[in-house]
């Protein structure tokens, strides 16, 4: 072994050279071997399958999370229609239709008519001039709460099957012992 600054011929056991005292580097710090696999190209290539198949099930997740995500909407049983003679009517349980806050021109006409004359023949009535009625209407509860559960259970659970997966591959491919404390710790 050679001193590397001024190649004086160094002991084995030396740190420093004997004649000009810079510090001896070791040949096995010098000379650090990368691993196989970080060498092959298959192995790179797994890994950015293995990202864009992380990130493609995180997205796919998230997406069903959000298209599941429960929204409020009218209740056509709750919601009333209010007479002005003191009587109260269910939308939905008259045949009339409600998509938002106020009725339709045509079912205001219904609602006119149920009103005026305390029945449903609309066809033999015709609808008064005035506005017999106010509208009430009445939305569903949503639960978000067990809707953010759910999604963050799923999140999860994609995110364990697809570390084990990435285990499963390296104890295949390279007969590596799957280390699941280091694996588990980091959320890549």
């Amino acid at each position: 072994m050679h001193c590397d600054n001024c190649s004086h011929k160094l002991e084995s056991t030396d740190k420093f050279c004997t004649k000009c005292g810079a510090r001896v580097q070791s040949e096995a710090k010098t000379h650090s071997v990368a691993p196989v696999s970080e060498e092959k190209w298959w192995y790179r290539l797994m890994k950015v399958i293995y990202i864009i198949l992380y990130v493609g099930s995180i997205a796919i997740v998230c997406g069903v999370a959000f298209s599941e995500m429960p929204r409020r909407s009218l209740d056509g049983d709750l919601s009333l229609i209010r007479c002005n003679n003191g009587k109260n009517y269910a939308p939905a349980k008259n045949s009339i239709d409600i998509y938002g806050d106020t009725l339709s021109t045509y079912d205001d006409q219904r609602a006119r008519i149920l009103c005026a004359y305390d029945t449903t023949s609309y066809y033999s009535r015709t609808a008064p001039s005035y506005k017999n009625y106010a509208f009430a209407p009445a939305y569903n509860k949503v639960d978000y709460g067990s809707w953010f559960l759910y999604s963050l259970l799923s999140l999860i659970i994609t995110w364990a099957v697809l570390k084990l997966i990435r285990l499963s591959v390296r104890y295949i491919a390279f007969g590596s012992k799957p280390r699941w404390k280091s694996e588990f710790r980091s959320p890549f």
